[in-house]
């Protein structure tokens, strides 16, 4: 490292690629003898100035302070050098994290630097910076969305959903992470790389959903049918082979209710049904004649009954 860029750092003149390099290099255990000897030309010149001065007593304080300042400077350059590494964008300007949440009943759309659309579903959150890096696009996800990904191959988009990870360059696809739920992410267009702790990530080709849960690291990868992915967006409910409780679960996301099940016999009911979801005693009606069961709808208090 060379002393004139130290200097420069330590005089708050240095660029940002200058103060990086710096606060890397001051990382390392070599650079500790350069170190010492910055602080012991900033004392020696100090003492020079004020040897035949009368008040020694105010010598100490000088010294003190400048060595105080030299290591805040050297702390500042640090700190600087990691905060433009981790916070910055490709064209060098400040990057911010932004969330965007929905409640139960909600739905959204947000379209990211790229130009990536992200349909975000009911009762779900995503975090996203403003601007991406200059070697990945990544975010966050809890609950479900769609994602549109613009293509780019030198900079791969990134979705973390819970402990996995989906790798996309450009593509389609539907991903669900609701807490307690696995995770479920299936393919429209293009192809996906998902990834787990417990397994070799895997590769998946339009018309296929993976399907995973993290308490029993268990994975399992099928076939589903193109209308299935993502119809939520388009007010569509697809159910193929759901229990009753997962069934009852997208409901109160969906229509913002409360449910309670009153005889424990009901929950070996399964669904399959495709309807537009506009309304929900629709789909009560459909699910109490695919079942035989009864669902009462108590709009004062926005919870369904199942008997």
């Amino acid at each position: 490292m060379k002393d004139k860029t130290i200097q420069k750092v330590l005089d708050n003149k240095a660029s940002t690629q200058e103060a990086r390099d710096v606060a890397s290099w001051f990382g390392q255990p070599e650079s500790t003898p350069s170190l010492l000897q910055h602080l012991d030309d900033d004392l020696n010149e100090e003492w020079n100035r004020h040897h035949y001065s009368t008040r020694r007593h105010t010598i100490g304080w000088r010294i003190v302070m400048k060595v105080a300042c030299t290591l805040l400077l050297i702390a500042g350059a640090w700190i600087g050098g990691y905060l433009a590494y981790h916070h910055r964008d490709l064209h060098g300007t400040a990057s911010t994290e932004q969330l965007v949440c929905t409640a139960r009943g909600e739905r959204t759309q947000v379209v990211l630097q790229d130009g990536t659309r992200v349909y975000l579903n009911c009762e779900s959150q995503l975090s996203y910076p403003t601007c991406f890096t200059a070697d990945e696009r990544r975010i966050h996800l809890e609950g479900e969305a769609y994602f549109e990904v613009t293509k780019n191959p030198h900079q791969p988009f990134i979705v973390e959903v819970g402990d996995a990870t989906i790798t996309v360059l450009g593509t389609k696809f539907n991903a669900s992470s609701y807490r307690d739920e696995p995770i479920r992410v299936a393919l429209d267009e293009g192809s996906i790389r998902f990834a787990t702790p417990k397994h070799e990530q895997i590769g998946l080709q339009p018309g296929e959903e993976v399907s995973y849960n993290s308490l029993t690291g268990q994975r399992l990868l099928h076939n589903v049918h193109p209308n299935q992915t993502g119809a939520w967006r388009h007010n569509r409910m697809e159910v193929v082979d759901l229990p009753l409780a997962d069934v009852m679960k997208l409901l109160e996301r969906r229509y913002d209710i409360a449910v309670s099940i009153d005889d424990e016999q009901c929950y070996g009911h399964t669904y399959t049904f495709s309807m537009m979801d506009t309304d929900l005693r629709s789909v009560l009606d459909r699910m109490a004649k695919l079942s035989h069961l009864h669902f009462h709808y108590d709009a004062s208090e926005s919870t369904v009954h199942v008997k």
